[in-house]
Formats: structure tokens, sequence, C-alpha cells
């Protein structure tokens, strides 16, 4: 599904600004400092983080609507200030839209009652030099995501691919416009007719080369209850549920 529409400007300077700090201006905004899901910073090469392997080969910065803004470094402050919530009704709108297309009783309605935003900040410096690559021989390793719906309002770059319904993996390719895709969440609450779609971020050829990438993952709100037909399922306890999957 391709939306083409005005959209902001992506933070990428303000990850960049953040991942060059050094390590103890970055302390106090490691994911352990904050208490809402997957916020915080999480580098390369951490082992405790909740969003990624040690071995995974980027830095992320989760923000969400969770958490005050002021709570995260100023350059994110910033992006709250100018473009957070034209771009949460972008996103909304477009998961709005795909959730009218399935056949998933009261999913519209637990959307709105539960669901809110966080957007996952990637930034994959370059590779060479470094022996070192993720599970699979990947830059990222293969996950389902933790959400309902993952949105790329910003298009994609080359680099990622998926798990097709064959179990073939196949390039995604760049993607200029809008891009979204069912998580975790969605498979769990469709029962599994609606699948994850399984991906990875591959190694580049070029090693100097350097990618960024935001997605905004629909999550259920702290403390909300999902209720379906023959389902009710805390936020909590989905989480629980999805980080027994690694």
């Amino acid at each position: 599904m391709v939306f083409d529409t005005q959209i902001p400007r992506q933070p990428d300077t303000a990850l960049r600004e953040f991942v060059e700090l050094s390590e103890a201006e970055k302390a106090p905004y490691l994911q352990d400092r904050f208490d809402q899901g997957f916020d915080g910073y999480s580098y390369w090469g951490q082992s405790d983080s909740k969003n990624q392997y040690d071995t995974d080969m980027l830095h992320s910065f989760v923000i969400s609507e969770f958490t005050p803004p002021e709570r995260f470094p100023a350059g994110f402050q910033r992006f709250f200030e100018t473009d957070w919530a034209d771009l949460r009704k972008t996103v909304r709108e477009v998961e709005r839209e795909i959730i009218a297309t399935l056949d998933v009783p009261g999913l519209d309605e637990l959307y709105e009652e539960s669901i809110g935003h966080m957007v996952s900040c990637n930034y994959y410096p370059k590779t060479q030099g470094t022996r070192q690559t993720a599970r699979g021989n990947t830059r990222l390793s293969r996950h389902k995501d933790v959400s309902l719906l993952t949105t790329f309002v910003f298009g994609l770059d080359a680099g990622m691919s998926y798990v097709d319904a064959e179990g073939a993996v196949q390039e995604m390719g760049q993607k200029p416009h809008v891009l979204s895709f069912p998580g975790y969440l969605m498979e769990v609450l469709s029962a599994g007719r609606v699948p994850a779609l399984e991906h990875q971020v591959d190694l580049p050829e070029d090693a100097l080369s350097e990618r960024f990438s935001f997605a905004f993952f629909s999550v259920p709100r702290p403390g909300s209850e999902m209720r379906l037909p023959g389902l009710e399922l805390s936020a909590e306890a989905y989480h629980a549920r999805y980080l027994s999957l690694f």
C-alpha cells in the first residue's frame, strides 16, 4: 500500500549528534534509565539491550509518546516540538486504512483504545575495519517487530530483506514512499491469520556506507488491556511474550 503524502524531515541529524557524544554524555539515556517499553539508547556491542543483539551492527535510540519529551536529548526534543504531531497523524491515518482491510473483529476499536507509538531511530555506521557481523551474516539480525504495524513514514533505504511465504529471503529494495508491514502484535491479535513479517538488514556491498532508518511502531500503551473476542492480554503480558522469542 503506497501513500503519496507530504512528510516532515527525518531526525537523522539529532541521532547522529547524539551518537557522536562521549560515553559519559550518552550514559543518562541508556535504556535502563527509562521506565517505559524500549525507550532509550542501545549501542553496537551492548549485551543487555532490550531490542537488539550484542552482535547487531547499529546504534538505536527509541523515543515514544509514553515518556515526557524533556527526558530525551535536545535534538529529539526539537523533533517532538516541530514534527511529532504531523508524523503521528500520518502514521495513524496509514494504519487505520490498513486495519480497515483486515478481517480481525474488534481490532479497529482496540487500536483506538489501547495503541500508542514509539519510533526506533537507527544508525548503522560503516562496516569497514570490523570482522564482526550480526547473526546470519547480517547487519541487523532476522526478527519480527514488537509492533502491531511497523511504518516507515520517510520511506526506506536499500539494505533490508524479508522472508517470503515460501521461506526465501527477498530484498525489499529502496522505497521512496510510506511503507508499513505487520509485526508480532498483529500476529498475536489475529491468531496467526496476519503473520508478522520477518526481516533483517543485510551487510552492505560498500563497507564505507552508513544507513539510517526511522520506524514507527504501534504498540500497547503501558498499563493497557487489549481485548478481542476470545482474547484478553495486558501490555505487560504481551511484552513478556514478545521477549520470549529471543
